[in-house]
């Protein structure tokens, strides 16, 4: 059996994740163009696996906070068994905690903060 949680359940950014997001940002191209991915044939890092001092690095700027903020939105419609959806194909939905992640400074560039309002790589990085 499973024992029930008697506390208050938060969700938290993973700070393993968020230093893979930060070592990657070069690798962001807004520009419908090639781009290759560094391997290891060539003299750029290509494994991204983040070392201990890239976690601590990540935990130092944002002070040990790692908090989901609590401003969750719909962003589509519940489902009823037995109705009917509205349309035959599915409707892209934006992902509004997408676009905070990478628009978190102290992990991405500005490069990423100013590119999440490019309608292009919004659609890309978020689904709408």
């Amino acid at each position: 059996p499973v024992e029930a949680v008697t506390t208050d359940l938060k969700l938290s950014y993973d700070p393993e994740w968020l230093a893979i997001l930060r070592s990657t940002d070069a690798l962001l191209q807004a520009k419908s163009t090639l781009c290759y991915m560094p391997n290891e044939t060539g003299s750029h890092r290509f494994d991204y696996s983040p070392t201990a001092e890239e976690i601590t690095d990540v935990n130092e700027i944002l002070e040990g906070n790692f908090s989901v903020p609590d401003n969750f939105s719909q962003t589509a419609k519940i489902y009823v068994e037995g109705q009917q959806p509205e349309r035959a194909f599915p409707v892209k939905v934006g992902l509004p905690k997408t676009i905070t992640v990478f628009g978190m400074p102290a992990i991405m560039s500005k490069k990423v903060a100013q590119v999440q309002y490019s309608p292009l790589v919004r659609q890309r990085l978020t689904g709408y």
